[in-house]
């Protein structure tokens, strides 16, 4: 086993365990605070903005939920970036380039995996191969990779380009934006080099990955290449640390915020969840809510003003 490939299994371990930490992190939040914005995209014909709640003795009914629905608003949202699209052209029209290459750079590795795995099996993957799926993989392999390197590219350069010449973007922009653009850029710009110059059909890149499967020795073909896998590891590493686990961290904003509704009523496990949040400490600086109480003496006071506000505004 070379260095570079031990090199390459630490990134991938360390890109892995940082974004199950991520999830762990998620799943393990407190309940969040509801938006209470409708309609929720999971129910069934409310259309007009309406919501379980409305119906009578809600409670005691059945809820039907749709995923259908969610798919609905999902997939446009998540392919042509459709919230950008309406409420930003200026950035959407760089934005979907760089994520539309992304993806299509996720379908390449999927190939490029599949197609490792065959040709670790002692299946031939080559143009002109006469079995159908080694020329399938073969040729998809070959499109994702270059169309998605280099749409990834032109979005990447033209959103790092609209991040320094628009006012609003670079009032807007920390260092660590455009650090990341500049860390995609390099991966993407020594893919294509190496693409262009060593590596037309990716066929030594399948190689590679063919030992990186196998546990196998393989040497780097080329200089270039060596430099893209050192890069590629770099940002295996980084990614989970960094804000763009939102590609996959967006379930949680959208599945456990904007559209959770599940009702809190008694025996639920959602008022088992209010009821252990309201046991918690309050580490408060403001005055007004004394630091040493719980939730629930606050809540209990609240109520209790309110019920003696009420008593004498009838007297």
């Amino acid at each position: 086993m070379s260095g570079m490939q031990l090199f390459l299994y630490c990134a991938f371990a360390i890109f892995l365990a940082g974004n199950v930490r991520v999830v762990v992190r998620y799943l393990t939040m407190p309940l969040h605070l509801r938006w209470e914005l409708y309609p929720v995209a999971h129910e069934k014909g409310r259309g007009y903005g309406g919501s379980y709640l409305e119906d009578v003795d809600w409670w005691k009914k059945t809820r039907k939920k749709s995923l259908t629905h969610e798919l609905k608003f999902m997939v446009p949202e998540i392919l042509f970036i459709r919230a950008l699209y309406h409420h930003n052209r200026k950035l959407w029209i760089v934005s979907f380039p760089f994520h539309a290459g992304l993806y299509l750079l996720v379908v390449f590795l999927v190939f490029m995996i599949i197609g490792a795995i065959g040709q670790g099996l002692g299946m031939e993957i080559t143009a002109t191969n006469s079995g159908f799926f080694s020329r399938l993989v073969f040729y998809a392999t070959a499109v994702t990779g270059s169309v998605g390197l280099i749409s990834a590219l032109l979005g990447c350069s033209g959103l790092f380009v609209l991040r320094v010449m628009d006012d609003e973007l670079r009032r807007n922009s920390v260092p660590i934006d455009f650090a990341h653009l500049i860390l995609i850029m390099c991966v993407l710009v020594s893919a294509c080099v190496t693409w262009l110059s060593a590596d037309q059909s990716f066929s030594a890149a399948r190689t590679y990955v063919t030992g990186l499967i196998t546990f196998e020795p393989v040497k780097v073909p080329a200089a270039w290449f060596g430099i893209q896998m050192v890069l590629t590891g770099v940002f295996f590493m980084y990614f989970p640390f960094s804000h763009m686990t939102h590609m996959f961290t967006k379930y949680f904003t959208y599945h456990r915020v904007r559209w959770d509704d599940e009702p809190n009523v008694k025996g639920s496990k959602m008022e088992a969840r209010v009821r252990a949040l309201l046991d918690r400490p309050i580490r408060w600086s403001a005055p007004h809510i004394p630091t040493g109480k719980r939730w629930k003496d606050i809540v209990e006071e609240q109520t209790d003003g309110n019920k003696e506000g009420n008593s004498s505004r009838y007297k």
